[in-house]
């Protein structure tokens, strides 16, 4: 009789057995709601760096366009300050612009300018992106006029029982060591092509117009 009863204890123990693995489960049941979760912090985080992003985006895009277009009349001051005092006389500085900026890179400042006394007489002012160091085209501007009129009076001998009419235009430009010089001192064309004639550039065009 003892080994019946031990047998039939066995058998009641076996359900306690399956009992507790079909508790197994519920412990399962909480990978989604995990899977959730974290699913969630992806998208949050996702969210704060595309926020991130597009606030570094604004900042690039007002330091690049909006802050340098503030600066407009602060750049024209100094430019025109500058003129004036070099050459002593008014000068109207126009069309000041920003360029060559980009990501990483400041740009430079360009401008057109005049002297007062006469608004044919257009050149090129640059600087850097702080105005810390200008350069005008005031100089070979005026060697360029000089020597278009010139020419032109010689081209006209040339052609005068032509039937074409001539039409001379000289830009003269300056680079190198020449360019640095101008920067601080006034030179006269027959003085920069005896000291710097590698860094004079000098460009003629002759057109011939017919007569009517």
């Amino acid at each position: 009789m003892s080994r019946k009863r031990v047998a039939l204890k066995g058998k009641k123990s076996q359900p306690r057995n399956a009992d507790s693995s079909m508790t197994r489960p519920t412990h399962s049941s909480s990978l989604p709601s995990r899977k959730n979760s974290s699913r969630r912090r992806l998208y949050v985080g996702i969210a704060i760096g595309a926020l991130v992003l597009l606030f570094a985006a604004f900042l690039l895009g007002f330091n690049l366009f909006v802050r340098q277009d503030i600066r407009i009349p602060e750049v024209t001051q100094k430019m025109t300050s500058y003129l004036e005092r070099k050459y002593n006389q008014s000068f109207e500085v126009t069309n000041v612009r920003h360029t060559g900026f980009g990501f990483g890179v400041t740009g430079v400042w360009r401008a057109e300018a005049h002297p007062r006394s006469d608004a044919h007489l257009i050149f090129t002012v640059d600087s850097d992106n702080r105005v810390a160091r200008i350069y005008d085209g005031y100089q070979t501007a005026i060697w360029s006029a000089h020597e278009t009129k010139a020419l032109g009076i010689e081209a006209g001998r040339i052609y005068e029982s032509s039937t074409t009419r001539p039409k001379v235009s000289v830009r003269i430009s300056s680079s190198g060591e020449l360019a640095d010089t101008l920067v601080s001192e006034q030179l006269t064309f027959e003085q920069a092509r005896a000291r710097y004639v590698d860094g004079l550039l000098y460009e003629l065009q002759v057109v011939r117009l017919p007569i009517y």
